[in-house]
């Protein structure tokens, strides 16, 4: 059974977690998977990038041939919440490679910025762009920046959450060099 076949069967954790436990470190299966992402239906590419993201957290090394697609899908208009929500969340665990990081920072801050989007969406931005913007303290300021709009109200704990990982480190740098 393809992985397509599975997906179509349904779309719950259960077919989700089958289909994470299907592919496992398998680079092959993995192409399977991101290609209905990148290629798959409005109904298709969304569930397909739940598992995608989840296989992403125990294996990010398969995700690194599919940074450059996976940012361009990111940028397109009208992508379903789904597949930005895993794409971002699968972000989360790679590092990015610099020619992308651009681009990607970018994407993130928009997602962050843009108040339509669910705070699944928000939240795993920030995480992602979190992980690039710690290499280079420039990118810091900017950031801040784009924080600053979900500091004003009060958030729902998955931002507010993600907004204090990102302060500890800097509290925590602060404090050693004292």
């Amino acid at each position: 059974m393809t992985i397509r076949e599975r997906l179509e069967a349904g779309h719950s954790k259960a077919i989700t977690t089958a289909v994470v436990k299907f592919v496992g470190n398998d680079a092959t299966r993995f192409k399977e998977l991101v290609q209905l992402v990148l290629t798959g239906d409005d109904e298709l590419a969304p569930w397909a990038a739940w598992p995608m993201s989840y296989v992403v957290e125990t294996y990010p090394e398969l995700l690194k041939p599919w940074i450059p697609k996976l940012i361009q899908k990111l940028s397109e208009k009208n992508r379903h919440p789904g597949i930005k929500r895993n794409i971002l969340r699968a972000f989360e665990f790679v590092d990015i490679p610099e020619k992308y990081e651009g681009r990607a920072v970018d994407i993130f801050f928009s997602e962050i910025a843009d108040p339509a989007n669910p705070p699944a969406i928000i939240a795993f931005a920030i995480t992602a762009a979190a992980r690039i913007c710690g290499k280079y303290p420039e990118l810091m300021t900017e950031f801040e920046l784009v924080l600053s709009p979900l500091q004003q109200h009060p958030q729902p704990p998955s931002i507010t959450v993600r907004l204090k990982q990102i302060r500890q480190p800097k509290t925590l740098k602060q404090k050693r060099a004292r």
